[in-house]
């Protein structure tokens, strides 16, 4: 394909992960100025290591067919036989819906599959750039991404129900080279883990786990609860509608982020408390079972996080489409991205200390959210409560507000004031986790349930 002019072209980028394929289209016209991703996310055949040569280029043909037609997006030229088997090229970019600049595929040298899927993708299309992501790769990116978009500190979740990895940028000041003299240098410390689980036997022994049973909060007979539990290990979705699901998948982020964090304790360690600026990104196949609300318990809980930091939900696996070629900007020979189009909406989350016993309820905020015709609502949150502040406008909101004796946040130890638009970041959501820590949960399932409907009762505004 020949190359484009990155102030109008399109690209498609594909991630697959240990579970799951993310493909993403990114266009950008400059000259109009209009960008938008295009997204589509499907989970990886369960029997990939059966299919024959044939088989394996088939499916990547159809798969890219199937994304033709969902996106309305002409891709692929006619396939072409050869005496190697069927090849298949991708339509250069002409204008919006025909052609694209190029294509990668980024492979996760995690996938127990990676060889097969990297030989089979070469088979399919000698026009695609494949990519091995690696633990060097990994960091690379993580630093570089966190510099580019002003955080001091990056924690990046990637939670899939067979394996969980956990990445950490931390800025760092190191003493430059002595012909620099006594000049210090900022730079990023990395620090990652990755734990594998089994087959569906190991995971569906924690059913039988005391513990697990200590973070559910809806109660299940135990012969539903391995049947609920092992269907979805067998057969996963990014999505349901049952309650059951989510609160065994949301236990189980807990359970195995605690896990995680004890043996590990150095990965979490002091985020969020420290000044500067603090990110969690999350990604993975489990991140959208669990509601919005529902997971950030269950990550706080499991990292045991309290400070200030934003939280991200990539639901499709943006950072590693096209989280390089956000970071080099025009450099970039993909496509040039701005953090308008690149990053998603952000969550302030904002947990103090509070000084107070768990059944003693007081208000511990007082607040006020401001919008562009000089409007005005009174926000509160209560002790044991997790408070959501929608935002509508956030090219105009802005809150303020002060946290009373008995909270405590270094950072805004004064009072608190936030604009809900900085530096091409928008935020659609602040949360105030008000929850007496360390946070508690058992004896039992019932009583869980009571705690949840008190934690998650709080929406105070007038």
């Amino acid at each position: 394909m020949e190359a484009s002019s990155l102030s109008k072209n399109a690209f498609l980028s594909i991630y697959i992960s240990h579970s799951f394929l993310c493909a993403n289209l990114a266009y950008t016209d400059k000259s109009s100025d209009k960008s938008y991703f295009l997204k589509d996310k499907t989970f990886l055949p369960n029997n990939l290591k059966a299919f024959t040569n044939s088989e394996i280029v088939e499916y990547w043909l159809n798969y890219f067919k199937t994304l033709e037609k969902k996106w309305g997006w002409n891709l692929l030229e006619k396939p072409k036989v050869s005496e190697d088997g069927l090849k298949v090229n991708f339509l250069s970019f002409k204008s919006e819906g025909f052609g694209i600049a190029g294509c990668k595929v980024s492979v996760s040298k995690n996938n127990a599959d990676y060889e097969r899927i990297f030989e089979s993708l070469r088979r399919f299309s000698l026009t695609i750039k494949i990519v091995g992501l690696s633990k060097d790769t990994d960091e690379e990116l993580l630093g570089k991404f966190a510099n580019t978009i002003g955080y001091e500190d990056v924690l990046l979740l990637d939670l899939h129900t067979r394996f969980f990895k956990v990445a950490r940028a931390e800025k760092k000041e190191t003493r430059a080279k002595k012909n620099l003299g006594n000049m210090h240098l900022l730079d990023y410390e990395h620090n990652d883990l990755k734990v594998h689980w089994g087959d569906v036997r190991e995971l569906l022994k924690l059913l039988n786990a005391g513990k697990y049973k200590t973070f559910l909060s809806k109660h299940i007979p135990s012969n539903l609860m391995s049947n609920v539990w092992g269907n979805f290990l067998q057969n996963p979705v990014f999505k349901t509608d049952s309650e059951l699901l989510r609160d065994f998948v949301r236990a189980y982020i807990t359970i195995q982020l605690l896990s995680l964090c004890s043996d590990n304790p150095r990965i979490a360690r002091d985020f969020a408390v420290k000044p500067g600026r603090n990110l969690l990104w999350l990604t993975g196949d489990l991140m959208e079972i669990p509601k919005f609300e529902e997971l950030l318990i269950s990550v706080i809980d499991g990292l045991q996080l309290r400070g200030v930091f934003d939280i991200v939900l990539d639901t499709n696996s943006l950072i590693y489409t096209f989280g390089k070629a956000f970071c080099l900007g025009e450099k970039s020979d993909e496509i040039f991205l701005t953090k308008e189009t690149f990053l998603p909406k952000f969550t302030m989350v904002l947990a103090p200390d509070i000084d107070l016993k768990p059944d003693n309820r007081k208000t511990v905020f007082h607040g006020t959210l401001f919008n562009r015709k000089g409007e005005s609502s009174d926000v509160f949150a209560m002790s044991s409560e997790i408070t959501q502040i929608n935002i509508k406008d956030s090219e105009s909101m802005y809150l303020e507000g002060r946290f009373v004796k008995n909270a405590y946040l270094e950072k805004y130890r004064k009072g608190f004031e936030f604009h809900c638009l900085q530096d091409g970041i928008s935020w659609e959501k602040i949360v105030l986790d008000c929850r007496i820590k360390p946070v508690t949960y058992g004896p039992n399932i019932r009583a869980n349930n009571i705690k949840f409907n008190m934690w998650l009762s709080g929406e105070h505004y007038s």
